[in-house]
């Protein structure tokens, strides 16, 4: 690629460029893009007007924030010589397609949305896809970071039962996203903030396979209702957050780890209270027979159940994690008050 391009012919735009906070001395912008001494891609210049961008020839690495806030860029074309896209479509809510050749090695596109080139792995679906049901096609494995972040359009999401993987960030700020059909398995974790922001969404289903939650993941979620569990989840972390419309929390009774009932999430001997459905209402009973409540700051009880008005604690209860009650006004009634044994350490279930 050459760089060395005459400055009559150089488009630069040192606003734009002076306003990611960077000084590019000697730097060539080609096609809208800033391209470094080192011929290295720094950022593209969003400018009204011009909706499609096609990436310099001889480009090898997409670094991940070059399109942040782009508001006018409709459509990208991918040269043949990249090989590594790593990017960020953050409120580039106007984009909508992706255009590759039929002949590059790396990636293909389907209905603008990008993909390996074997088409195992969902690279990116552009913000400004008008779909309102999105059906990941067949064979694909993982849903890479940002896949869907800030695809406000889309109201569903159907995931074939190929689908192992969800990266971090993979559905964030899907404001209109209310159902996401899941596998019936995916691999041991997901990720931080996965569903973060996803304001419309009402139940989901955590299939086997995943073991934990990452922090996050449904911060944001006020509309969800309904949460299950498969056979495998241990540690479920993201009840912290405080899930105002929460009424259910149901586990696959083949887990060997935890239970639930009544709105109540239990360890599997229903000894520890680990947390309650946060949109449920009015007096709240503990079965006799659980000793303690809480666990640690992810799994704390009735913190943030701001709606309850009452909770009737047995004598059995022995031990109540220190922030079990945060962001809860309701009435504490202990069967036995003087015997309680408060804890702070960031305790694990046994």
């Amino acid at each position: 690629m050459n760089t060395n391009i005459p400055a009559e012919n150089r488009c630069y735009d040192l606003a734009a460029i002076s306003n990611k906070g960077k000084n590019y001395e000697n730097a060539n912008v080609i096609n809208g893009f800033v391209i470094n001494a080192n011929n290295e891609l720094e950022h593209y210049i969003d400018r009204e007007g011009v909706t499609k961008a096609v990436i310099p020839d001889g480009i090898k690495k997409i670094p991940r924030h070059v399109f942040y806030e782009c508001r006018f860029l409709k459509s990208l074309f991918i040269p043949n010589s990249v090989e590594e896209f790593r990017i960020d479509l953050m409120h580039c809510n106007n984009f909508e397609e992706f255009i590759v050749n039929d002949d590059h090695y790396y990636f293909t596109v389907m209905d603008g949305v990008l993909y390996d080139k074997y088409m195992t792995k969902l690279i990116y679906c552009p913000n400004g896809l008008s779909t309102e049901v999105f059906v990941v096609p067949e064979g694909v494995r993982d849903i890479d970071d940002d896949a869907f972040s800030e695809c406000h359009k889309i109201k569903e999401i159907i995931l074939p039962e190929s689908v192992e993987f969800l990266g971090y960030d993979a559905f964030s700020c899907c404001s209109s996203l209310k159902k996401i059909r899941m596998p019936r398995h995916l691999s041991d974790c997901i990720t931080e903030n996965t569903f973060f922001g996803c304001s419309e969404l009402e139940e989901i289903t955590i299939p086997d396979g995943v073991r934990s939650i990452g922090a996050n993941v449904f911060d944001g979620c006020e509309s969800l209702k309904k949460i299950t569990f498969g056979k495998t989840m241990m540690t479920p972390q993201d009840f912290s957050l405080g899930l105002p419309a929460l009424e259910e929390i149901i586990v696959d009774p083949e887990n060997p780890y935890l239970m639930s009932e009544d709105g109540f999430l239990y360890n599997k001997t229903k000894t520890i209270l680990l947390a309650y459905a946060g949109g449920r209402k009015g007096e709240v009973t503990i079965p006799e027979g659980v000793t303690q409540i809480g666990l640690n700051s992810l799994s704390p009880g009735f913190a943030y159940c701001d709606k309850i008005t009452s909770i009737k604690v047995p004598g059995s209860v022995k031990r109540v994690y220190a922030g079990a009650f945060e962001e809860c006004s309701a009435d504490v009634i202990f069967a036995v008050p003087d015997k309680i044994e408060y804890f702070t350490e960031n305790e694990h279930l046994p």
